[in-house]
């Protein structure tokens, strides 16, 4: 008689998507990047008609809510963080067609996250992305995210050769952001109807230590373009500036508007580059003071800039 050997299971392997148990979801793809709109709260739990999708681009995930993701049990996911530089530019030649990836839409580029605010950390590590391509002329809140809510944080994130167009609040970074922005940057070049800027389109958000190189062009006389940020609304500019051309009669350098009494501290913008000599708030500098002094966090203009 011969002797039946049950079956033998096989275990499920599983992927840790935060492996330096930081809470934050590893992010390594263009996928990744785009599948964080299926779940605006960042504790890896995709909103159910986005499941698929997300799964997709996080294989072999843990679901169980305990230890989702890979994340610590104690305090689970809180948001994502960049671990690679990513590029839209997936061929190399310095421009973003169809032949590029599956973001190009028929020529409308990249479909910003939201259209609901992303409520989570986006930590980039100092990494970038890089040709980010928005072609929306009827999109309000164009940029990477439409928008952010009050518990959002975004930080050490630059993005790079961006070409962004929409109708109002045009960025390439946010069109509609609250919570905090630290060390940001971008360059390229925005054009919009209203308020297109150089990082963020309409700012409620503390801003700290970021810069803008954008060229933005577009604004008018009740929603102006601004070289880091078209409207600066009840909120804080800190130790931050832009040195891109400013391509509107309806602009500042720094902020196209401000309202609601924010402040801005230590912040400047290049007034022969960004053919602007008036801003909504900020210092304009020439390029050579903007040069000078060379003693960082001593004296002049950049002695207040010794930030943590």
């Amino acid at each position: 008689m011969a002797l039946i050997l049950a079956p033998t299971a096989t275990a499920q392997t599983t992927t840790d998507y935060d492996d330096d148990d930081d809470g934050l979801i590893d992010v390594r793809s263009l996928a990744q990047l785009d599948a964080i709109r299926y779940d605006l709260d960042g504790n890896g739990a995709p909103t159910s008609g986005g499941a698929t999708a997300y799964g997709t681009a996080f294989p072999n995930r843990v679901t169980a809510a305990s230890g989702r993701m890979g994340c610590p049990t104690s305090g689970g996911c809180t948001g994502y963080e960049l671990r690679a530089d990513l590029t839209f530019d997936e061929n190399g030649d310095g421009q973003i067609t169809s032949a590029d990836s599956g973001y190009w839409n028929s020529g409308s580029g990249w479909n910003p996250i939201g259209p609901s605010s992303y409520q989570a950390t986006l930590q980039g590590n100092g990494h970038t992305i890089s040709y980010l391509f928005i072609n929306r002329s009827s999109l309000d809140n164009t940029g990477l995210f439409r928008s952010t809510g009050s518990s959002a944080a975004i930080a050490d994130l630059g993005l790079l050769h961006a070409n962004v167009r929409g109708r109002n609040r045009v960025a390439p970074l946010l069109g509609l952001a609250q919570g905090t922005i630290t060390k940001a940057y971008a360059t390229g070049r925005v054009q919009g109807n209203g308020n297109p800027a150089g990082l963020v389109g309409h700012c409620l958000s503390s801003v700290e230590a970021s810069w803008s190189t954008a060229t933005v062009s577009g604004g008018t006389s009740n929603l102006p373009a601004g070289g880091l940020l078209g409207l600066l609304e009840a909120s804080s500019l800190t130790a931050s500036w832009s040195a891109g051309r400013v391509d509107s009669s309806h602009g500042g350098g720094l902020v196209g508007r401000a309202v609601d009494n924010p402040t801005v501290t230590n912040s400047y913008w290049d007034t022969g580059t960004s053919g602007q000599s008036a801003s909504a708030g900020g210092v304009g500098k020439t390029t050579r003071e903007l040069q000078r002094p060379t003693a960082y966090g001593t004296t002049g203009i950049y002695a207040a800039w010794n930030l943590n």
